[in-house]
C-alpha cells in the first residue's frame, strides 16, 4: 500500500475557510431576517381576528344559550367589520336561527349553508345566507397557520441545502413574498 502526502500552502486553506465562514456569515444573517419576516407575520396574523366572530353564530351547541341571551359583543364585532349587512334583518334570522330546532340539529357553518341552499331558503334568509357564504369562503387562522408553517419547512430545508448566497436570499423572499408576486401580471416578462 501506498501513501501519497500532498502538501498544501497555509493560504490556500486559510483561503477556503475564509470563505467558508463567510458563507455561514450570510446564511445565518439571510436565515434569521427570513425567520424575522415569519414571526412578524405570525404575529399580525393572529392580532387580526375580528372576521372569526360572525362563526360565532353558528356553533349549534350554544344555540338554546343564544336563544335566551343573543350574543350582543360577537353581533357587534360582525357589524363593526362587515358592515354590508341590514343590522336588523341580519339580528332577527340570527335570532330565528337559533330558535328553530330545525337548524338545531345541523352542526358547523358549512352544513347550515348546504341545509339553507337544500330547503331553498336563500331569499328568507338572505342576510344569515351572505354571512354564512362569507364564513365558508374566508380562512380561518388554523389553515393559514398550517400553509406558513409549511412555508417555514420549505425555507428551512433550502436553508440547509448549500447554496450561493445570492441565490439563497432570491429563493426565500420570492418563497416569502408568493402573494405580492402573484399579482404582478406581467412578473416573468420583466428584466432587470
Amino acid at each position: 500500500m501506498i501513501i501519497y502526502l500532498y502538501f498544501v500552502p497555509d493560504d490556500v486553506l486559510t483561503s477556503k475557510r475564509k470563505i467558508s465562514n463567510d458563507t455561514n456569515v450570510s446564511r445565518n444573517a439571510a436565515s434569521k431576517e427570513i425567520c424575522d419576516v415569519f414571526i412578524t407575520s405570525v404575529q399580525d396574523q393572529f392580532e387580526y381576528k375580528d372576521h372569526l366572530f360572525a362563526s360565532y353564530f353558528f356553533i349549534s351547541p350554544n344555540f338554546p344559550s343564544y336563544e335566551k341571551h343573543f350574543p350582543r359583543q360577537f353581533f357587534d364585532k360582525t357589524i363593526e367589520y362587515y358592515f354590508i349587512f341590514d343590522n336588523n334583518k341580519l339580528e332577527t334570522k340570527l335570532k330565528l336561527i337559533h330558535k328553530r330546532t330545525e337548524f338545531r340539529d345541523v352542526s358547523g357553518a358549512v352544513n347550515l349553508l348546504k341545509f339553507i341552499i337544500n330547503n331553498n331558503l336563500q331569499l328568507v334568509f338572505s342576510e344569515s345566507y351572505k354571512l354564512i357564504l362569507i364564513i365558508a369562503t374566508i380562512s380561518m387562522t388554523l389553515a393559514e397557520a398550517e400553509r406558513s408553517f409549511l412555508t417555514l419547512k420549505r425555507i428551512k430545508t433550502f436553508l440547509k441545502n448549500t447554496m450561493v448566497e445570492e441565490r439563497l436570499n432570491a429563493v426565500a423572499m420570492l418563497s416569502i413574498e408568493k402573494s405580492m408576486i402573484n399579482k404582478m401580471s406581467n412578473f416573468n416578462n420583466n428584466k432587470q
